[in-house]
C-alpha cells in the first residue's frame, strides 16, 4: 500500500499513516481501532455469518481509512458472506488503495456483482487489486462484473487482476480487455489468468488492449496452462515492444505451446527494454532451441538487471552460453534463479554458469535447478560452491536436482554452512 500524490479529482488526502494490521480474529475483535491504513488477513476463517457480521460491525467504526486490504483465503467464503463485508466498508469514501483477496473460496458470479455494485461509490482509487483465484464457480459473468468495476473507475494507475483457476473463456477476457484499454495512464498492470479455458483469441484481446500504453513500468502476465498458445503470446509480445519505461517484467506462459518463431518475436521485444531491473521469463518446451537462444541472446542488451528468474525448457548449450555471458556482465545482479530442469546443458553448460556467477559478490539469493544429468559430478559443481562461499551478502541458496551421492551433497552443505552461518540452504 502506498499513498497517492495524484492531482485533480484523483487527489488523496494527507494521511496520518496510522496503520493497523490484523491476522487473528480474536485480536481483531478485542483491539480493533480506527486508522488510515487497514490490513486484514484471515486464513481458514470460520464459515459463519455471525463472524462476518461482527467483522462488518467493527469496520463501520472506521472513519479515516484511505488504504484498505482485505484478504480472506481458504475460508469457504460464499456470496452472502461477501455482502456482510461490503456493508462494513460502505462509508469508506476516501479510499485510494483497495485490495480484495478471496483466494480459494466458493464465490460465484453473483459475489463479483455484489463487489461491482459496492465499488461504484469509490471514485478516487488509484491502486486496485482484485484476486478471485481458485473460485471455480466464477465465470464469464464474473469477468463482466470485473470489467464493469474498471469502467466505473477513472483514477487507476496500478491494477492487479487475478482470476486464475476460474471458469473464464475468451468471452470473459474480451470484457476485461475492453475495460483495461480505457486506463491509458496505467503504470502497473498485473494479469493472472492461468488454468482457464482460453484460446489465441484471448491473446489478441489482451494485445490490442495494452498496445498503446505509454507509461507502464511494471508488467506481470501469467497465463500458464491457459491454452492461449503461441499465436496469442505472439500478439502480446508484439503489443509490448515499445514499452520504453518498463522496469519490472514477468512474462509467464508455461504450457502455451510457443514455437521458435514466436520465441524470437518475444526476444525482439525484450531486447528493447533497456531500463529493466527485474525480469521473470517462463516458457515451455515448445519454444525450441532457436527461440530459447534468441531470448538468451536478447538478455545481452540489458545492463541494469538486479533480479532474474529464467525458465525456458529445451535451452541448449549455445543458449546457455548467451545466458551466462549476459549474467557475467550484470554488475547489479542480486537475485538469480535459473531452472534447467528440462534442458541438456552438460558439463560445459554448468561451467559457463559457474564462470558467470563467480565474481558477483553482492548476490543475496541464488537458486539453481539442474537437469540431473548423471555425467555431471561434484567436481563440476564445486566452482559454484566456491563462489557461494565467497559471497558476502548471500542469504539463500538452492542448488537442486544434482545426480550426485548423498555424501557429496553433505560435503557441499558443510562448505556453505561453515562460511555462512544461518543461511537458508536447500540441496
Amino acid at each position: 500500500m502506498e499513498s497517492s500524490n495524484n492531482s485533480g479529482n484523483c487527489a488523496a488526502k494527507d494521511l496520518k499513516k496510522f496503520t493497523k494490521k490484523y491476522s487473528n480474529l480474536k485480536e481483531f475483535n478485542e483491539q480493533f481501532d480506527d486508522c488510515d491504513i487497514l490490513d486484514i488477513q484471515f486464513y481458514k476463517l470460520q464459515n459463519d455469518p455471525e463472524v462476518y457480521k461482527q467483522i462488518s460491525s467493527a469496520l463501520r467504526k472506521c472513519q479515516n481509512v484511505t488504504q484498505l486490504k482485505i484478504e480472506i483465503q481458504n475460508s469457504q467464503v460464499i456470496d452472502q458472506l461477501v455482502q456482510h463485508l461490503l456493508e462494513g466498508i460502505e462509508n469508506y469514501k476516501d479510499l485510494t488503495y483497495l485490495s480484495l483477496d478471496f483466494t480459494y473460496n466458493k464465490m460465484t458470479d453473483e459475489g463479483v456483482k455484489l463487489i461491482t455494485n459496492a465499488l461504484k461509490r469509490y471514485q478516487n482509487i488509484n491502486e486496485l487489486e482484485l484476486v478471485f483465484q481458485q473460485n471455480e464457480q466464477i465465470g464469464n459473468e464474473g469477468a463482466q462484473g470485473v470489467a464493469d468495476i474498471l469502467q466505473n473507475q477513472h483514477c487507476i494507475k496500478k491494477l492487479t487482476l487475478d482470476m486464475s483457476s476460474c471458469q473464464i473463456s475468451d468471452k470473459g477476457i474480451s470484457h476485461i480487455a475492453k475495460s483495461i484499454e480505457k486506463h491509458q495512464n496505467l503504470t502497473k498492470l498485473n494479469l493472472k489468468f492461468y488454468i482457464n479455458q482460453l484460446t489465441p483469441q484471448s491473446g489478441l484481446f489482451i494485445g490490442n488492449a495494452i498496445s498503446k500504453f505509454q507509461h507502464i513500468t511494471e508488467l506481470q502476465l501469467n497465463f500458464d496452462n491457459s491454452h492461449i498458445n503461441g499465436e496469442g503470446v505472439e500478439k502480446i509480445a508484439a503489443a509490448i515492444k515499445n514499452y520504453q519505461h518498463i522496469q519490472n517484467l514477468n512474462f509467464s506462459f508455461w504450457r502455451c505451446e510457443i514455437n521458435s518463431e514466436q520465441g524470437k518475436m518475444f526476444a525482439d521485444s525484450l531486447k528493447n527494454f533497456k531500463n529493466l531491473t527485474s525480469l521473470t521469463i517462463k516458457l515451455d518446451q515448445e519454444t525450441g532451441s532457436v527461440g530459447g537462444i534468441s531470448i538468451a541472446k536478447a538478455l545481452e542488451n540489458l545492463h541494469n538487471i538486479v533480479e532474474l528468474s529464467f525458465y525456458i525448457t529445451d535451452l541448449n548449450l549455445e543458449g546457455t552460453k548467451y545466458l551466462a555471458h549476459a549474467i557475467k556482465n550484470w554488475s547489479n545482479i542480486q537475485k538469480l534463479k535459473l531452472d534447467f530442469g528440462y534442458c541438456v546443458i552438460g558439463k560445459e553448460g554448468v561451467k559457463q554458469i559457474s564462470d558467470a556467477i563467480k565474481n558477483h559478490k553482492n548476490i543475496t539469493i541464488l537458486n539453481l535447478y539442474f537437469s540431473g544429468e548423471k555425467t555431471i559430478g561434484l567436481n563440476d559443481y564445486n566452482p559454484i560452491v566456491e563462489s557461494v562461499v565467497k559471497y558476502q551478502q548471500i542469504k539463500e541458496v538452492s542448488i537442486r536436482n544434482l545426480e550426485i551421492s548423498q555424501s557429496d551433497i553433505q560435503t557441499i552443505q558443510e562448505k556453505i554452512t561453515k562460511a555462512h552461518q544461518g543461511i537458508e540452504l536447500y540441496l
